[in-house]
């Protein structure tokens, strides 16, 4: 997961005292993962649970660090229904966020479809970048998944595959009940351990195109690459992923350091 240890809702920075009054905004990270078997609530800690939305989290976040920047994140575990889910998210960025800030969500399966509603229950908050990883919600067909893209996000990458595999990358384990402890931000968090995480493993498991509601810019990418799965496709796009979010985070960078 690189040299730093990724954590939850701490924010950090790699630059001294000097430096850091420089800084003007914060990179703020809502990631959801699939499978709707946890308790919509975040983590307390990385860990191997989270699959590979954790490994591209752990990655950006990292990145953010080595790099100097403010940065606050979350990764939230869906529960069956949406709501408790998206609440959590919408808490943590009605608590941290600050104008000028950059945030970026990301979903993953059944978690694709909470980074949606999310981005349209705080309509009044701005995303910089959305992505979308295979958004499905199994044997539904789609026909729950929200594929519309609210105007608050400015650019939406959506990346899916048509094969309904049927098959989620992660642990897909339930084991108890989740240990909860407080936040930083006030909300409640999990430690993972009563989700099935990151994983749906349901038949007709598939992504689909998704559309603007009028501003959003939605950059649809049909994976095609030999033997993509709905459980392996985060890996297949994680490289691409990753580019896409260093980018808009060096962006944003360069603009405050010009601004300064």
């Amino acid at each position: 997961m690189g040299n730093e240890k990724a954590t939850i809702n701490d924010t950090e920075t790699g630059q001294n005292d000097e430096n850091q009054k420089e800084i003007q905004y914060k990179v703020l990270l809502v990631f959801y993962h699939g499978g709707p078997f946890g308790d919509g609530k975040i983590y307390a800690e990385v860990n191997e649970d989270m699959g590979g939305t954790g490994r591209i989290y752990s990655s950006i976040y990292n990145y953010c660090i080595t790099m100097g920047d403010q940065v606050k994140g979350a990764v939230i575990a869906p529960a069956y229904r949406q709501g408790p889910g998206v609440d959590t998210g919408a808490t943590f960025l009605k608590n941290n966020y600050s104008d000028g800030d950059l945030v970026i969500i990301y979903g993953y399966s059944y978690g694709g479809d909470n980074a949606v509603n999310l981005a349209e229950e705080v309509s009044h908050i701005p995303i910089e970048l959305m992505i979308i990883v295979d958004s499905s919600d199994g044997p539904g067909k789609g026909w729950t998944v929200d594929m519309s893209i609210p105007d608050n996000v400015k650019v939406c990458n959506n990346y899916y595959q048509d094969n309904s595999s049927g098959t989620s990358s992660g642990s897909g384990k339930i084991s108890g009940s989740s240990k909860k402890g407080s936040s930083s931000d006030g909300s409640s968090s999990s430690n993972g351990s009563s989700s099935e995480s990151d994983s749906s493993n349901s038949p007709g498991s598939r992504g689909y195109p998704h559309t603007s509601e009028g501003k959003a810019t939605v950059y649809n990418y049909l994976i095609r690459e030999n033997g993509v799965t709905h459980g392996n496709i985060q890996d297949i796009v994680k490289e691409r992923v990753e580019l896409v979010m260093k980018s808009f985070i060096m962006l944003k960078r360069l603009s405050s350091h010009n601004r300064n």
